[in-house]
């Protein structure tokens, strides 16, 4: 199991990170034009629930955003560099005309339909659960906290719930006094969460 952190002081930058961590290129080919003007343009993921909570946030206040992901792979495996075609795929392929045009299109459709255009070399069974944070930043500082700090102590949080490691113990003291000073001995997590 693996747990993962971040803070991200927009709500773009927060969408633009998460969908660049999904490994696909689904934007090619859209032939969209964006202008030459300065500014950003938002385009994967803007519809999803998280652009959507993020933005609104950003309307109301200044929001910045920790993310924190655990993931844990069960099963994995890969298949070696360079397999060998089954003798299906090589029988089909040798049927194939020798020409590929117009009238021998349909036949090269049939095998695409048949066998797909990709192949998958690598795969990792399991999942993966993520959590986000909006930090008022104001209310953070009014507490006398930075965002390091609420992160930090986001981080010493869920890593409790994966069990003590000597490395948490310091941060975990640090977090209990700012806790017990600045949020009415509330976590992090509930004084933080909408």
């Amino acid at each position: 199991m693996m747990l993962s952190s971040s803070v991200y002081h927009s709500s773009e930058a927060l969408v633009s990170s998460t969908v660049s961590s999904i490994e696909n290129n689904w934007k090619s080919d859209l032939n969209i034009m964006t202008p030459k003007a300065q500014g950003s343009v938002m385009m994967a993921g803007s519809h999803s629930k998280l652009a959507d909570y993020s933005m609104q946030k950003s309307k109301n206040d200044k929001f910045s955003f920790t993310s924190h992901a655990v993931s844990c792979g069960y099963y994995r495996y890969r298949v070696k560099s360079d397999p060998p075609l089954h003798s299906e795929l090589l029988k089909e392929f040798r049927r194939l005309p020798d020409r590929y045009d117009v009238n021998t299109k349909h036949s090269y459709f049939d095998l695409i339909d048949k066998f797909g255009t990709h192949y998958i070399r690598q795969v990792t069974l399991g999942g993966e659960v993520r959590s986000v944070t909006s930090i008022r930043e104001c209310q953070a500082s009014l507490q006398g906290l930075t965002l390091d700090e609420v992160k930090m102590c986001l981080d010493v949080e869920a890593t409790a719930s994966k069990g003590p490691a000597a490395d948490v113990q310091n941060k975990a003291h640090h977090c209990k006094q700012a806790k017990e000073n600045n949020l009415s001995k509330k976590s992090f997590a509930s004084s933080f969460s909408d």
